[in-house]
C-alpha cells in the first residue's frame, strides 16, 4: 500500500523482493517516473547489502537476517542475480568488476565458484543441511537463475544449460 511494510526482513523475502521489481522494471507497464522509483529501490536495496557484506539488512541498526555471501546453492543465485541487476541498471564499470569477481569468488574457502554452485542445483544443499528440505523456497534462486541468462550476456549460454533438464533432450 506504499504505507506498511515489513521492517525485519531476511533473505528469502530480499530476493523475491528484487526479482519482482526487476521483472516489472523491464515489462512496460510502469511510467518512466516509476521505473526510475523501481530503479532506485532496487539500488538502494542492494547497496544495503553491499554494506553489510552480502547480509541482508532490516531497518533495525545493526541487524541482519540471513545471507547470500556463503557458498550455499539459493544464496549464490539471489547474489549473482542481484549483482547483475546493479550492472544492468547502472552500466557501472565497477559492479561489473565486482560481478565478475563475485562469480570466480570461491565462498567460504568452497572448493567450487559461485558459477559452479550455481550449476549444482538445490540438492547438494539439502543433503548437507536437512532443514532446507523445503522446495518453494528453492523457487525464487531458481528464477534468479533463468534471469541470470538474460543479464548476464557473457554467461547466457552457461546459465541456459544449467535450466535445460536432460528430459528435455529426449525424443
Amino acid at each position: 500500500d506504499g504505507v506498511s511494510h515489513y521492517p525485519y526482513s531476511s533473505e528469502d523475502q530480499f530476493g523475491p523482493w528484487v526479482l519482482g521489481l526487476w521483472k516489472l522494471y523491464n515489462t512496460d507497464l510502469p511510467s518512466a517516473e516509476t521505473k526510475e522509483k523501481i530503479r532506485v529501490h532496487i539500488l538502494r536495496a542492494i547497496a544495503g547489502m553491499k554494506r553489510t557484506g552480502y547480509d541482508i539488512p532490516t531497518e533495525i541498526e545493526q541487524v541482519t537476517r540471513g545471507s547470500f555471501a556463503h557458498d550455499d546453492w539459493r544464496g549464490v543465485c539471489k547474489l549473482l542475480f542481484c549483482m547483475a541487476v546493479e550492472v544492468k541498471l547502472t552500466g557501472d564499470p565497477d559492479a561489473l568488476r565486482e560481478y565478475q569477481s563475485l562469480c570466480e569468488e570461491h565462498p567460504d574457502g568452497s572448493i567450487f565458484s559461485r558459477l559452479e554452485i550455481a550449476s549444482h542445483g538445490f540438492a547438494n544443499d539439502m543433503v548437507r543441511d536437512t532443514s532446507l528440505i523445503q522446495f518453494w523456497i528453492d523457487i525464487c534462486a531458481h528464477l534468479c537463475l533463468r534471469e541470470l541468462g538474460e543479464a548476464d550476456p557473457a554467461h547466457k549460454e552457461y546459465f541456459d544449460t544449467l535450466l535445460t533438464y536432460p528430459l528435455d533432450n529426449q525424443q
